[in-house]
């Protein structure tokens, strides 16, 4: 018996937003070594089970599939708005 978690592949863009309409254009861009966070337990602080890396800009990974973890962008000096 082999038994897996079930994976889920997430991605994205981390952008500097200079006209603010949420939808990333040509002339914004990249930002690079924001933290992305799989934060399990919404701290919003990086715990020794939690899933973070330093964002090359654009990003895609796989997470194991956990009801209360939810995605995050840890920017300092930047206002992190959904896009």
């Amino acid at each position: 018996f082999g038994l897996t978690q079930p994976r889920s592949t997430v991605s994205g863009r981390v952008f500097a937003d200079l006209d603010g309409n949420g939808v990333w254009n040509d002339n914004e861009p990249l930002v690079r070594d924001v933290t992305i966070l799989a934060d399990r337990d919404n701290d919003n602080e990086v715990d020794t089970n939690e899933i973070a890396f330093a964002s090359p800009g654009d990003f895609q990974f796989l997470l194991p599939l956990i009801p209360t973890q939810q995605l995050k962008v840890l920017a300092p000096g930047y206002t992190v708005t959904p896009a």
